[in-house]
């Protein structure tokens, strides 16, 4: 009976219930004593199987064991729900979780308890469908302890990626009334307290916003014609009627607040009240944690029972359990599932698009997905976090096992995951090994003091790596700092392990991006790359594919998707250092690159160089949408092909307006790794002409899926635009 659930009330009932065939199941109860870590069988219930047969679909790691450390005990459950009570003194928990597992795998719960407390347990899993699971109860002797009982309701651990925490007890004792931790520790908002500055000290909600207003109207409103300075404008989401304002200073704040009260915007009277601090989610978490504590379990508390490792590459590498075919099955679903959102969105925008698509779920042909050459060790560059690992509190450079947010900023190792290179994860254990033996400390995001932040490692298929180390300067004493630069330069530059190029950026500030340029510690400017028979270089922060193998499969999609033709000019936006232009500069006549980051264009000038290819490609350095017109005007030729690149969330509106205007551009070449996040510009690209939305829209031909990122569910799109007349639709 796949749907009966049974809470057993005196061990009789089971009796009765398994001789009319209702429950057939495990019937067991322990008692575990935490002082002499003593566990032993003390009854099971009548009627019912012993404890120690089972199978694979329920009962999966066999019944429950003590382990070493006085007053923690786990034990294991099955598929479906899970319900388990203890006593603790005069106490008594009870917990109610719903699990799922999969065959072959097992779930453990952990509970901290008070020493010299006895731990009374017992369960009834009830042999029926996974999906339904386990009932159980708590017996004292003869007698069944009253459910209505004082319950500890264990907080509800967040479904976040990888947080462990360190479960040993602790046999010192708290003072009297406490939990021995200092309050400020627990508050989560005493960072505001700190002298440094944060944009919650001086914020403000504004209230009584129009439904319809643009980003660029409240700054101008704020900043030009209300003088008001502010630092930080969060606006809600589409339609609210509120926003929050940061300030820098308070008497910013007490201005603003002055100013906006009954002020008058767009036909509506505004409010201004001091808006509520975002508590500190690290900080809040350990709170909700001695709440819990101080409610009468010491320490009590669930974890998963994941090891790091398997949290790390679950959180890196998602996949790296699923066959590689199945992996580009499944992107492939996920494609497709973008491109009918995509056809749904452009049809909402282009009324006329309705008959011709009404039928069919794909505005135009998706092709299979190009598999990438390689698996494993492909992965040339990665931002490795600093901090401590959560269960031995060693220093550690790997990756956040959870996020700031999420209430973690411990690290977990690396040495495992598949898709890093073995120079690269090699050169970031020496690294560990380095600051364990120094007596500067990882920084703290919490309270912003210590040193090591972050290395950066990039690697080349020809062996060579380079670092960049980000620290937080704000302690170090100039002595103290040339003493580390000092330090680095003569335990590094040995070559063991090898490392082409070492750089150091400091900051001295939170919060904000680092403006600050690294510093060349030894070694070249750069590291160099083949690809596609080209050389390229790379400096310290341009930007480059992460997968070059499956990069020269990605530009060698884009080049086919392009006629040969001397009279063409490419319009490379988005460039970096001009590799997608200097790869399929010999099918045209002419390459122009946009790049924001400065030095990536000098790699880009220098590539150009290398390949003996600067006479065809001229590369820019500055924003797209600030410099796209003035470099459309150098074509030499009628015919424009434009290829773009942009970051993740897409490019600015202003840079789709101007490709849109610009009607030599018949062709255009989307590349994206992100196309949710940029969908919007699929969308505006496809828009009716209109005041706005000058020039014929853009239409896909052609969608091809290329996999840049194994045991990733992400998926690179190369979208092949072209223009079209709406006559012509």
């Amino acid at each position: 009976m796949a749907n009966i659930r049974v809470v057993l009330v005196l061990p009789i009932l089971s009796v009765i219930l398994a001789s009319i065939g209702l429950v057939n199941g495990y019937g067991f109860r322990y008692r575990y004593n935490p002082v002499t870590q003593d566990t032993q069988l003390w009854t099971h219930l009548p009627g019912m199987q012993d404890p120690t047969v089972y199978d694979n679909n329920h009962l999966v790691q066999g019944p429950p064991t003590a382990y070493e450390n006085p007053g923690l005990f786990k034990f294991y459950g099955v598929n479906g729900r899970l319900r388990w009570k203890c006593k603790i003194g005069a106490f008594y928990s009870e917990f109610f979780q719903k699990c799922v597992w999969q065959p072959g795998h097992y779930f453990a719960k952990t509970a901290w308890l008070a020493p010299n407390f006895k731990y009374k347990f017992d369960v009834f899993m009830a042999n029926v469908s996974p999906s339904v699971g386990v009932v159980g109860l708590i017996t004292d002797g003869d007698k069944v302890v009253n459910e209505e009982e004082e319950l500890l309701k264990m907080a509800e651990t967040e479904s976040l990626v990888g947080v462990q925490e360190d479960d040993t007890p602790t046999t010192d004792k708290p003072p009297e009334g406490g939990d021995g931790v200092p309050e400020e520790e627990k508050n989560p908002y005493a960072y505001l307290d700190r002298e440094e500055f944060s944009s919650e000290k001086y914020k403000i909600e504004v209230k009584g916003l129009p439904k319809i207003f643009g980003f660029k109207e409240i700054k101008k409103l704020l900043s030009n014609k209300l003088n008001l300075n502010p630092h930080k404008i969060k606006t809600g989401k589409s339609g609210a009627s509120y926003m929050f304002v940061s300030f820098k200073t308070e008497e910013d704040k007490l201005k603003a607040l002055e100013v906006l009260n009954g002020y008058k915007w767009k036909n509506r009277f505004l409010t201004a009240g001091v808006a509520k601090a975002v508590e500190d989610p690290l900080v809040a978490k350990r709170k909700r944690t001695f709440e819990h504590v101080d409610e009468g379990v010491s320490g009590f508390r669930q974890e998963d029972a994941e090891s790091i490792e398997d949290r790390i590459q679950r959180v890196t590498i998602p996949w790296s359990t699923v066959p590689y075919a199945e992996q580009l099955q499944r992107k492939m679903a996920s494609t497709d599932t973008i491109v009918c959102s995509m056809t749904s969105k452009f049809i909402e925008a282009n009324f006329k698009l309705r008959d011709k698509y009404k039928e069919s779920k794909r505005i135009c042909p998706v092709d299979e997905i190009k598999p990438s050459p390689v698996t494993e060790n492909y992965r040339n560059k990665c931002e490795f976090s600093i901090g401590y690992h959560p269960q031995t509190n060693e220093k550690m450079v790997g990756f956040r096992v959870s996020s700031y947010k999420a209430g973690s900023v411990a690290i977990g190792p690396i040495s495992h995951l598949i898709h890093l290179p073995k120079n690269m994860v090699k050169v970031a254990l020496a690294f560990q090994d380095y600051i364990r033996g120094s007596s500067l400390k990882p920084f703290d995001p919490e309270n912003h003091e210590g040193c090591w932040k972050n290395l950066t490692v990039r690697t080349s298929t020809n062996g060579q790596v380079l670092i960049i180390l980000l620290i937080s300067a704000k302690e170090l004493k100039p002595e103290e700092f040339l003493e580390m630069k000092n330090s680095l330069i003569q335990t590094f530059s040995n070559n063991d392990p090898q490392i082409a190029s070492c750089f150091l950026k400091t900051t001295e500030t939170h919060g904000q991006q680092q403006k600050n340029v690294p510093t060349k510690l030894f070694g070249d400017d750069y590291i160099t790359e083949n690809l596609l028979g080209l050389k390229f270089r790379i400096s310290s922060e341009a930007f480059f594919q992460i997968n070059v193998p499956a990069t020269e499969v990605l530009y060698t999609t884009i080049g086919g998707l392009l006629e040969s033709n001397p009279d063409t000019t490419v319009l490379d936006v988005c460039c970096g250092t001009g590799t997608i232009g200097l790869s399929i500069a010999s099918k045209c006549g002419q390459v122009l690159g946009l790049e924001m980051i400065e030095s990536a264009v000098k790699d880009a000038r220098e590539n150009a160089r290398l390949n003996e290819l600067a006479d065809k490609c001229q590369f820019f350095a500055g924003k797209a949408e600030d410099t796209i017109d003035a470099v459309i005007g150098k074509a030499q030729f009628k015919n424009i092909v434009a290829i773009v690149d942009p970051p993740r969330s897409g490019l600015h509106q202003r840079v789709i307006l101007l490709l849109r205007k610009c009607e030599k551009i018949k062709h255009l070449i989307y590349v994206s790794c992100d196309p949710k996040l940029a969908m919007q510009n699929f969308v505006d690209l496809s828009r009716p002409v209109s005041k706005r939305y000058v020039g014929a829209p853009f239409f896909p031909k052609q969608i091809i899926p290329v996999d840049m990122f194994p045991h990733c569910p992400q998926t690179e799109l190369v979208i092949f635009f072209e223009r079209k007349e709406m006559s012509d639709l």
